[in-house]
């Protein structure tokens, strides 16, 4: 999802489900870039 700094989640997680882990890369106009994997990042209800 590309959106010029904003972030938009909308997914149901399958039944059983107890922990999230959360992926995030960015790149910015000179081509930098960063990559990030957050495990078990919060857990769900």
């Amino acid at each position: 999802m590309r959106t010029a700094g904003k972030i938009g989640v909308g997914r149901a997680l399958p039944w059983g489900v107890t922990s999230v882990s959360l992926r995030v890369s960015a790149t910015d106009r000179d081509g930098n870039t960063v990559e990030q994997t957050v495990i078990r990042a919060y857990r769900s209800r």
